[in-house]
């Protein structure tokens, strides 16, 4: 079956030095994990890869088969080009730094991918078609659209900001409804200063995404379920052992 969609945390945060997939040259970003595993527990992606896990060499083999991909990651500028860093200590066949060039050998069918990272919609200006990178690149490897910022972006309120996003995006809206009641709600109800909301913008097409929440109530319909039967089976093998000493 093909996967619906994963989550990705590279739960880090650059360092001094130029070694960009070497583990040590990296820190935690705190709320990294919290944002991921917030929508997973809302939308119950298929796959999700985080810390030392999360490798460019895994990335690459799930990315083809998600229908939406999330990235949760340190990602910066370099040479006018935006670059996405995954972990390297597991990892002998990447190096662990995804650049726009390399999009294209992904195979995407995605219908959105979310950039939440910094500066992720930046790269260098052209005179016909804009800023070019990592939005472009996603656009003609195969994804239908793409989510990404314009600046460094605060790793609370980006957390809490996306758990917006992904619940109005599950109501059938377009992405960009979606974005725009995001805003609203983060303005009345967590800062209203645009640095914290105003970095996100969407590439692509605007249809709306089939996605669907967790419905809690058929889980645990299934956990109860799976444990009566199992309830069924120990009383039955209990009855038989007791049975078969009895005789």
């Amino acid at each position: 079956a093909a996967t619906r969609g994963f989550t990705e945390r590279r739960n880090i945060q650059k360092k001094s030095g130029s070694a960009a997939g070497k583990e040590n040259q990296f820190l935690p970003i705190p709320y990294s994990a919290e944002e991921v595993n917030a929508i997973d527990n809302m939308l119950d992606f298929s796959t999700v890869l985080t810390g030392s896990f999360a490798t460019e060499s895994r990335f690459r083999e799930l990315a083809a088969d998600a229908s939406l991909i999330h990235l949760s990651a340190h990602s910066s500028v370099t040479k006018n080009q935006p670059v996405i860093y995954f972990s390297g200590l597991y990892d002998a066949e990447n190096d662990g730094v995804l650049e726009p060039g390399e999009i294209a050998s992904l195979g995407l069918k995605s219908e959105m991918v979310v950039l939440s990272s910094c500066s992720s919609g930046l790269g260098d200006p052209d005179a016909e078609e804009g800023i070019t990178g990592m939005n472009k690149s996603l656009i003609e490897g195969g994804a239908k659209s793409a989510i990404s910022t314009l600046w460094e972006i605060n790793d609370a309120y980006t957390s809490r900001f996306m758990q917006m996003f992904y619940d109005h995006l599950s109501v059938g809206i377009s992405k960009s409804e979606a974005l725009r009641r995001t805003r609203a709600d983060f303005i009345s109800q967590v800062n209203s200063d645009p640095y914290y909301w105003g970095a996100f913008v969407l590439y692509g097409a605007d249809s709306p995404m089939h996605i669907e929440k967790k419905n809690y109530i058929f889980i645990a319909f299934q956990y109860v379920s799976l444990g009566l039967a199992g309830l069924f089976v120990v009383m039955v093998y209990i009855r038989r052992l007791t049975r078969k000493i009895s005789n």
